[in-house]
């Protein structure tokens, strides 16, 4: 025998594979024969004990009288354990349909009882004709037979007008090969099959167990394909598909698969909700679990290949290797559907009562909806974490609406209808039936997350990936939306996107009126690339990336003490919104946006972390009015000296406003490059308004310490003449000019009033060494109008 078939001792039978020189080995199993003949019973079979087989019509019955284990085997022949054939004694007519049927099967309206005078520990069935036994009639074993064991590794069938009864002793439907003298020697009835890492059965009957089973315990148990249908509870049931598993004919069942079978489980329940079959039982499979029709919560399950729902289950808790669910699940309870090894998938509907999880342990498990979760608590959907994707392209539906949704994987991707219930009616989310918080997590490491859908919450929210997109709907919580971005071109799959945030037109992130939107990113020149087409909205407002670019912007919800912040290490503008806005490549249509509230006032900070290096460029417009402020400080004040660079950048800063614009403030306002700011009418960039003002609350400085040949000068592009405090003063670069609306005549007019208001100034080279840039008062020739 081969290494991995382990001799039984005096206890125990050991169900095994037939490898080798087994001198009843099988070929692979043998389709199914037809049907038996209706009143058919089975012929002569070989025992270790004697035994008497007799009856008249369809009904038999085999006596005999031993207190130890006894095997009845059909097909083969006599052996030094199986010394005795036994052949029925029946009615002539009974005898010939008997006769014509190969090995134990049992036709349509015949009954075979077996009976024992003593007080037997168990009782072998073993067929090895080389055909599945089939039961279409009654089996019944009297109350002294003990455990029936009925074993074919061609397959088991039990059809559905069948049926097997023994009392309160156990029934085990095995399509394994059997040894008949390990199981006759021993001193107690007990079945397994152990079969070593690497090896396998070759032969694998199927067992089919559709007809009433009447027992204590009941084992179903196969390495090829097990399928039981039952209508109604099956506590004490053991349906195992695998190669390994131990089984004494009580309330002891227990299964493992070394062998790393394929088997399959098929389970079918009740026609309706009212006879939802299998409570109570115990699944254990090394393959897949299929459930159709109505279908109660198991004991335990442990299955390693994928569960497929294509039927009514009701239940809380599904684990397997994966789970695929097809038709309904029932949820008694919070409900929690988990995936060991590969991917949890709804393509039906889950009615929930509680919380729903769907959980991938794999770290490359994925998990998605594409069906409807409905009345659920808290949802939570969770990949894995290095190459798993949580989607949702169906439908959420929440029961009370202050839940929190949570999908968390390498990949995120939320698309579909996320709503919750306004009494019992399924209502869109907004900001009166909004959610609790909503976390969705891809990995700031090569994860994508998508958002497609809309979504209201109340208990601030989280965004997360190395990109974000949201490609439509989008996400408003009015107690604030954080977003945590990765840095540079993600690649995932065939697609390489090269912002770490894209909020498409028509797309929002949003913290209400009063929250606040944190885009936590990365500066330097590879750090986070953002692109707004869409909106992004809160009372107050903070943005930390390398690039910042979009045609859609910021939104601004309050019309006073709003704020917006941004911390960037290349540019803040749309390059292409001339094209886009049809602008015929004038440079004051590539703005982003900032829209203030009823056109009110707020802070717009500015701190460009990279421009002792190199040029940044900002070009901003402020529908309302804005406060302009600076995290970066003059390199010299007016009155100072400043050594000379050989060549230093030149960063633009473009912001027009169709209300009014305030600079300086108690630090100053500080600039290293051009400046332009302008009071513009709403929807025409560069056309002048006459209601706007700039005003100056401190001093506004954009020198840079070099000698700078053209387009270092500052441009105040106002119908209206300047609002200075009596503090202020300007501070501009060499060969640089302060630059007026040309038809409102202001540069003759303060360029006459400077040698004694000395507000406006400029660097210059030190005449004796010029090296160093001093300042001094700009010359009446220093005020261009334009």
């Amino acid at each position: 025998m081969s290494s991995h078939q382990t001799r039984t001792q005096s206890a125990q039978f050991k169900v095994r594979p037939l490898i080798g020189a087994i001198a009843l080995a099988l070929a692979a199993p043998a389709a199914f024969a037809a049907a038996p003949a209706a009143g058919a019973l089975p012929g002569t079979f070989y025992s270790n004990t004697t035994a008497n087989y007799s009856g008249s019509g369809p009904i038999a019955t085999i006596s005999y009288s031993s207190a130890n284990n006894v095997v009845m085997q059909w097909g083969g022949a006599t052996s030094s354990t199986l010394s005795i054939a036994v052949s029925p004694t029946l009615a002539s007519s009974t005898a010939t349909a008997m006769n014509n049927v190969a090995g134990f099967n049992i036709g349509a309206g015949a009954t075979l009882n077996i009976t024992n005078g003593a007080a037997g520990t168990g009782l072998l069935i073993s067929d090895v004709t080389g055909q599945a036994s089939q039961i279409y009639g009654t089996v019944s074993a009297g109350a002294s037979v003990g455990p029936l064991f009925i074993a074919n590794a061609n397959g088991v069938v039990l059809d559905a007008n069948g049926a097997v009864n023994n009392g309160a002793n156990g029934v085990a439907f095995l399509g394994f090969a059997q040894d008949a003298a390990a199981f006759a020697g021993a001193t107690t009835a007990s079945v397994s099959v152990s079969v070593g890492a690497g090896q396998t059965l070759l032969t694998k009957g199927d067992v089919t167990v559709n007809g009433a089973v009447s027992a204590g315990t009941v084992l179903v148990a196969g390495a090829g394909n097990v399928n039981v249908a039952q209508s109604g509870a099956a506590t004490g049931w053991n349906i195992f598909a695998g190669e390994n598993f131990t089984y004494n004919g009580g309330a002891t069942a227990s299964g493992a698969f070394a062998g790393g079978s394929a088997a399959v489980v098929n389970l079918t329940g009740g026609a309706s909700s009212g006879s939802s079959a299998f409570s109570g039982a115990t699944v254990v499979a090394a393959g897949n679990v299929n459930l159709n029709n109505y279908i109660s919560s198991f004991s335990s399950a442990t299955i390693a290949g994928t569960l497929t729902n294509n039927g009514v289950l009701s239940a809380s808790t599904v684990s397997a290797g994966g789970v695929v669910n097809n038709g309904v699940i029932n949820a008694t309870a919070a409900s929690t559907l988990t995936a060991t090894t590969g991917d949890v998938v709804n393509n039906g509907i889950i009615n929930a009562s509680g919380a729903v999880a769907f959980s991938a342990a794999s770290t490359t498990g994925n998990v998605t909806n594409n069906g409807s979760i409905l009345n659920a608590g808290a949802v939570t959907l969770s990949a894995g974490a290095s190459a798993g994707t949580a989607a949702n392209n169906g439908t959420i539906n929440f029961a009370p609406s202050s839940a929190a949704l949570s999908m968390t994987g390498f990949n995120v991707n939320l698309y579909g209808t996320v709503n919750a219930n306004v009494g019992t009616v399924a209502t869109a989310l907004s900001a009166t039936n909004a959610l609790g918080a909503v976390n969705l997590s891809a990995a700031t490491a090569g994860g994508v997350l998508n958002l497609g859908t809309t979504l209201f919450a109340s208990t601030t929210s989280t965004l997360t990936g190395a990109a974000v997109r949201v490609v439509s709907g989008g996400l408003t919580d009015g107690n604030g939306v954080t977003v945590n971005i990765g840095s540079g071109p993600v690649t995932s799959g065939s697609n390489t996107y090269g912002y770490n945030l894209s909020v498409f037109n028509g797309a929002t992130l949003s913290a209400g009126t009063a929250g606040t939107v944190t885009i936590a990113g990365a500066t330097g020149a590879s750090g986070s690339n953002i692109n707004l087409d869409g909106t992004v909205a809160g009372q107050t407002i903070g943005v930390n990336a390398n690039n910042i670019n979009g045609l859609g912007g910021f939104n601004i919800t309050t019309s006073s003490g709003g704020s917006l912040t941004a911390t960037f290490s290349g540019n803040f503008n749309a390059p292409n919104g001339a094209a886009a806005r049809s602008g015929a490549g004038n440079f004051l249509y590539n703005y982003v946006p900032v829209n203030v509230a009823s056109n009110g006032t707020a802070t717009i900070t500015l701190n460009p972390t990279n421009t002792a290096t190199a040029a940044q460029l900002v070009n901003v417009l402020v529908n309302g009015s804005a406060t302009l402020a600076s995290g970066l400080t003059t390199p010299v004040a007016i009155g100072g000296s400043v050594v000379a660079q050989s060549s230093a950048p030149n960063s633009h800063l473009v912001v027009q406003a169709t209300g009014n614009l305030t600079l300086g403030g108690s630090g100053g306002f500080y600039w290293p490059g051009l400046m332009y700011v302008g009071n513009i009418n709403a929807g025409q960039p560069g056309s002048l308004s006459t209601l706007g003002t700039i005003t100056l609350v401190g001093n506004v400085s954009n020198v840079i310490p070099t000698n700078v040949a053209s387009e270092g000068g500052i441009w105040f592009m106002t119908n209206n003449p300047l609002n200075i405090t009596t503090v202020a003063q300007v501070l501009t670069n060499t060969n640089s000019w302060i630059n007026f609306p040309a038809a409102t005549g202001f540069a003759a007019a303060y360029g006459a009033q400077n040698a004694t208001s000395t507000t406006f100034n400029g660097m210059v080279t030190n005449p004796t060494v010029n090296t160093i840039l001093n300042t001094g008062v700009l010359a009446s020739n220093m005020f261009y109008g334009r």
